[in-house]
């Protein structure tokens, strides 16, 4: 059996003296700008290298662990162990769901077998895929139930203001009341037939995972911009967040067809004297590259970064993010920290063999169940649409 853990030791020692050839190389004075810039970058490459190969190693060796942990597991459910009687599987075969649960991992997420570090990846990947979720700052809060509640103010007086020493708090009015979002549940489900599985060439259930995060996180994204907010029962609806009670719209004059860094400097403006911050930008796809390609009016050089590098994407700090699923002639500058989004079930994918089990076919599915959209102030929520001509 292949020593994985030795492998990964022998890399990382080989790596530790190669960073001590990188050090020697930045302290000899003898070597011209050139020699030195060459030599750090074959050293570099070999760290990086060699780093990845004791990474590879190292989760080879986690791998044979948790198959041997199984294994053992395993042969203690069927009757050869303590404790364990051949009734808890079925005629000593096939496992139970829970069995499944329980020979997995012992903390999985939801009541399916997803071992907590694979429904994180799982999560990273939604995310990447989002551009919703991706806004820095955005406020994703779990919650348990069948409602979402958000508190609101609907009013009151008073204002804060300095106490002397000794003196009475004065007491003002706050009136509060809930505001409730029912969760809605993305899902999708997709099949195929063993042949096709056995004969494909590349690994399959990368292909439907990845294609399923990316269906969710599209259909996440259209709602969760312009959802119209529904609450029938049992299809409720996202609440978008260019809904006119989380955002203030802004209309171009007419002409105006392009959103430009003038336009947002002003509703920038406005978020800071709101009291908050911008953290990001969405521009839907009409929008978008004019965003990121604007040039100087002085001297025609991109604001955004030179023609040919990558380009910052960024105005004053804030990402300018794509938004396939934003309406067109949209830019949203907003405080992503004002949005609150209730997570009622993170994104899970589960496969069954079992369904169509005669015609030996797999299926996998998809959930994600989540409520909102709600904006806290919105002020903090510029949405900024172009004119049409």
């Amino acid at each position: 059996m292949t020593d994985y853990i030795a492998l990964a030791n022998a890399a990382l020692e080989k790596r530790a003296r190669a960073f001590e050839q990188l050090k020697a190389v930045h302290e000899d004075s003898t070597l011209t700008t050139a020699d030195r810039a060459e030599r750090s970058e074959r050293i570099n490459a070999e760290i990086r290298s060699l780093g990845t190969e004791a990474e590879n190693n190292i989760r080879q060796a986690e791998a044979e662990v948790e198959n041997r942990s199984l294994m053992e597991r395993a042969y203690r459910l069927a009757g050869g162990g303590q404790g364990g009687t051949r009734t808890e599987w079925r005629n000593g075969l096939l496992p139970t769901a829970g069995e499944w649960r329980a020979l997995l991992d012992t903390t999985t997420t939801g009541d399916a077998a997803v071992p907590t570090k694979v429904a994180a990846r799982y999560r990273e990947l939604l995310v990447a895929r989002s551009s919703f979720l991706r806004a820095p700052g955005l406020s994703i809060e779990p919650f348990t139930g069948g409602a979402f509640v958000v508190p609101q103010s609907n009013g009151g007086v008073g204002t804060a203001g300095v106490v002397g020493e000794g003196k009475t708090i004065p007491a003002t009015e706050l009136i509060l009341s809930p505001l409730e979002f029912r969760p809605v549940k993305y899902s999708e489900r997709v099949r195929a037939t063993f042949e096709f599985i056995q004969d494909s060439s590349v690994n399959v259930e990368n292909l439907v995972a990845s294609t399923l995060i990316k269906r969710v996180a599209a259909a996440v994204d259209s709602d969760a911009f312009q959802g119209a907010g529904a609450t029938a029962t049992p299809d409720p609806e996202m609440l978008g967040i260019t809904n006119a009670a989380n955002s203030t719209a802004v209309n171009l004059a007419t002409g105006k067809k392009q959103v430009t860094h003038d336009h947002l400097i002003a509703e920038y403006a406005a978020i800071l004297a709101a009291g908050g911050e911008p953290t990001v930008i969405w521009a839907s796809m009409d929008q978008w590259p004019g965003l990121v390609a604007e040039r100087a009016a002085a001297d025609g050089h991109y604001l955004n970064g030179a023609a040919g590098a990558d380009p910052a994407r960024a105005a004053w700090g804030v990402p300018i993010l794509p938004a396939p699923n934003l309406g067109a002639r949209q830019v949203i500058l907003a405080d992503a920290r004002e949005i609150m989004v209730g997570l009622r079930q993170d994104v899970r994918l589960s496969r069954s063999d079992d369904v169509e089990f005669n015609e030996d076919i797999t299926n996998w599915k998809v959930g994600y169940r989540i409520a909102g959209v709600k904006s806290n102030d919105r002020s903090a929520v510029r949405l900024i649409v172009a004119a049409a001509a």
